[in-house]
């Protein structure tokens, strides 16, 4: 860790410091209570194959005139969310089932049309927020953070890790894992988990805060997109919702992106 540490950076690191101890957590639950999360055993593992063959695609196939660093960075980072996914699931989707949710409800109860209404509802307003920020957002962006979005977005395998792989992994954590394990925390004391949404939006914007200097503006994109995401992941009954909102909006903002340049 660098000795200039700032604030945002420090609660990025705190961020992941956390996702590892709830993967160690999920994962340590999931071994004591074998037979109740056994079943989604599978899932989980499908999950870790597909993102660590994602990961070394990304490794092996990277684009040419780009630092290669870059992509083993990138493989890196695939390999490690797939493995904090991967742990989190059995445990995760038990929790879920135990609130009424199933990781794919809004196929198995026919929640499908609130789902896919929900997402493009969430990811426009979203969408419309970041807009209103372009102007302090745009001048606000890290100097790495400009130059990763450039790498990514110049190859069709850098936008689907963009769009889909990030809102992926992300919402397997963040929405799956941690507001899922906070709500079962809270379930005493606030049944509907408005302070396990709360939170569990507040880690999102801190791991997202120092992309840019200052983080305020990211914080005010993140944290109310998170909230949404949670209430979604309610209304839907299920993951898939978030994740299509999260994919949905990721391309908007690369679109943005793009016709800003």
């Amino acid at each position: 860790m660098s000795p200039n540490l700032t604030v945002a950076e420090l609660l990025a690191f705190l961020v992941l410091v956390a996702t590892v101890v709830l993967s160690v957590s999920a994962l340590l639950y999931a071994l004591f209570h074998w037979i109740e999360t056994r079943r989604h055993v599978p899932a989980a593992g499908a999950w870790l194959a597909v993102g660590g063959a994602a990961a070394a695609a990304v490794m092996v196939l990277y684009r040419p005139g780009t630092p290669r660093i870059f992509w083993v960075a990138v493989g890196m980072q695939m390999l490690v969310m797939a493995g904090i996914g991967g742990t989190i699931w059995p445990a995760a989707v038990h929790w879920t089932r135990q609130g009424g949710h199933v990781p794919a409800g809004a196929l198995a109860t026919g929640r499908w049309w609130v789902t896919i209404l929900g997402a493009i509802v969430t990811a426009g307003w979203a969408g419309a927020l970041t807009l209103a920020l372009v102007p302090i957002m745009v001048e606000s962006v890290s100097e790495e953070m400009k130059r990763y979005e450039e790498y990514m977005t110049t190859s069709w395998g850098g936008l689907v890790l963009l769009v889909m792989g990030a809102a992926v992994y992300e919402e397997l954590i963040f929405r799956l894992g941690f507001f899922t394990a906070l709500a079962r925390l809270f379930a005493r004391f606030d049944r509907p988990g408005v302070l396990a949404a709360v939170i569990s939006s507040l880690l999102w914007a801190f791991a997202h805060a120092a992309q840019t200097d200052p983080p305020w503006p990211k914080y005010l994109q993140i944290f109310p997109f998170g909230l949404a995401q949670c209430a979604l992941f309610r209304l839907g009954r299920g993951i898939e919702g978030p994740i299509l909102a999260h994919a949905l909006f990721n391309g908007t903002i690369v679109a943005v992106g793009a016709a800003l340049r």
